[in-house]
């Protein structure tokens, strides 16, 4: 309804943004100047007007962005023709003081100038323009009161033409734009303006209030003598809603955008930041002022687990159109450096043409998440009972190494240990002890081994390990070490003496076996199976 009443509006209605661009323009557009409201909006304003008439309308729109209401008459060029109109360019203030842009109403005044020119020569066609105005018109008495009033009029305010002539208009103007509109009277009365345009707002019969834009000129006699005011009252009620709706709802955007956890930033056309929300300010460790303007690949810069850099996904959405989602959760590196896991989502902007302005992305702090994944991977890997890596998490951390080892022809040994005397424990004790038993020997193993060595518990009382050796620290004087160590007598509480089990151990060397885990495996496997075979308690080399 809104964009019907301007579109039919006897006016040009448009808004300019702060780099006087059309961002909106009504049908009278395609009247005046023969161009669709959608071939305006995206273009400039001089483009639009023209030359000869931006020359003299530039300094009134740099006016309004700087926060000043315009109000202006003048001859305005349309191509050959020329148009007289009124403008008023009212400044688009945001809640900070910011002016984003500014709202257009420009009415062809050229038949309103021609019939004052005229008047004196022709009451009546002066009469019938009057009687046929698609806006409000009245004659007004210098006391304020009505002595006529058009049909239009009537229409507007709901009094009958008999019950506005005992009125006054500031019986039925709003008191708190009475002041204003008599100080402007008195102004024009004395000769100071030669007519003034305000925004003003009335009562209508039924108690609604109207508002309106009103225009006032004096006619006076011959000799000088003010005679009456010529009124010409515009209804911008619908304006006024829709702009009080807009202002709403953007607050409540703004307010809710504010509020929540989620960080939210928006881009221009080329991803450039114009906003970052308060959530936004802090997992980017930026504010907003010093964000906007930069490009989002500065402010998100996001990579892998890895320290793989990972594209920016607000110019991918602003360059396929299509919104982007990020499966899996991606490291922020924040203003300090530091490292914040988030996920997102971006998506492009368009305006009412479709066409893409801009891009939003919508992020959040995924530390919880990322925390609880990698506990889960840790317990997938790990074994319960004794801490170490799991059967899992060995084969992983061996192929890993061998894969390296292979490149680099570093010294790499498997180990392959299954305890001697461990069933007997669990037949006399219980598996409560032999638990302890293995956590013992768990332990002991990873004492006996150096910083960057794998131990892992292969499966019930067999362990392996994987050692990176040198000449000083060769796999036969681990492997002694650790037999030494694990046949120390375990204290267990409760029992009287301590428990002593034994160790075998199988050793195969990666290169002497090839750089394949699952040989280096069976050779390690096969030398504990020589080890077992001749007691227990021993070492073997595969």
């Amino acid at each position: 309804m809104l964009r019907e009443f301007a579109n039919t509006a006897p006016a040009l209605i448009a808004y300019i943004d702060h780099t006087l661009t059309y961002r909106y323009a009504n049908e009278t557009y395609r009247l005046w100047r023969g161009l669709a409201p959608d071939d305006i909006v995206g273009k400039s304003m001089r483009e639009i007007v023209g030359e000869r008439s931006y020359a003299m309308l530039e300094s009134k729109a740099r006016a309004a962005l700087d926060g000043e209401a315009v109000i202006y008459e003048m001859e305005l060029f349309d191509g050959e023709r020329r148009r007289f109109v009124h403008g008023n360019y009212t400044p688009d203030r945001a809640a900070d003081g910011s002016i984003a842009g500014f709202h257009v109403l420009v009415t062809d005044i050229s038949d309103r100038r021609a019939l004052e020119e005229r008047l004196v020569r022709s009451e009546r066609q002066f009469n019938d323009a009057f009687r046929h105005a698609a806006i409000g018109m009245a004659l007004v008495a210098l006391d304020g009161s009505w002595r006529d009033v058009n049909p239009a009029l009537i229409a507007m305010l709901g009094y009958g033409e008999q019950e506005f002539l005992t009125l006054t208009f500031q019986d039925i103007t709003h008191p708190d734009d009475l002041a204003a509109d008599l100080d402007l009277l008195d102004d024009l009365v004395a000769g100071t303006i030669r007519s003034y345009q305000m925004e003003k707002r009335y009562f209508r019969k039924d108690g609604a209030i109207v508002h309106a834009i009103l225009a006032v000129s004096l006619v006076r006699g011959e000799d000088g003598t003010p005679l009456h005011f010529i009124s010409q009252i515009q209804d911008i009620t619908a304006r006024r809603e829709a702009e009080e709706q807009l202002f709403n709802e953007h607050e409540l955007s703004q307010v809710t955008l504010r509020s929540i956890g989620d960080g939210v930033m928006t881009t221009d056309r080329e991803a450039r930041i114009t906003w970052l929300n308060p959530a936004a300010e802090r997992l980017t460790g930026r504010s907003n002022a010093q964000a906007k303007g930069l490009p989002t690949a500065e402010i998100f810069p996001i990579e892998t687990e890895d320290g793989s850099p990972v594209d920016d996904p607000v110019t991918r959405a602003i360059a396929t159109g299509e919104v982007q989602f990020i499966d899996t959760i991606v490291l922020l590196r924040r203003a300090d450096g530091s490292h914040v896991p988030v996920s997102d989502t971006a998506a492009p902007i368009r305006n009412q043409a479709g066409a893409i302005v801009g891009g939003v992305l919508v992020f959040q702090d995924a530390s919880a998440e990322r925390a609880r994944r990698l506990q889960l991977l840790a317990e997938a890997r790990s074994d319960a009972l004794t801490g170490l890596l799991n059967r899992a998490g060995f084969d992983e951390r061996l192929a890993a190494l061998m894969a390296r080892a292979g490149e680099d022809r570093r010294e790499l040994a498997l180990l392959f240990c299954d305890l001697d005397g461990f069933k007997p424990i669990n037949d006399t004790y219980g598996h409560s002890t032999g638990d302890q038993v293995l956590k013992e020997v768990a332990a002991r193993l990873l004492r006996g081994t150096r910083h960057g060595d794998v131990v892992a518990r292969w499966a019930g009382d067999e362990f392996v390990i994987i050692i990176q050796f040198d000449a000083e620290e060769t796999p036969d004087i681990v492997a002694d070490r650790l037999t030494r160590s694990v046949r120390e007598p375990i204290a267990i509480a409760g029992l009287a003496r301590p428990i002593s089990v034994g160790i075998s151990i199988g050793i195969s060397i990666a290169g002497a076996v090839g750089w394949d885990t699952a040989a280096l495996l069976n050779k390690a496997d096969a030398a504990l199976y020589a080890a077992k075979a001749r007691g227990g308690n021993a070492v073997r080399f595969g």
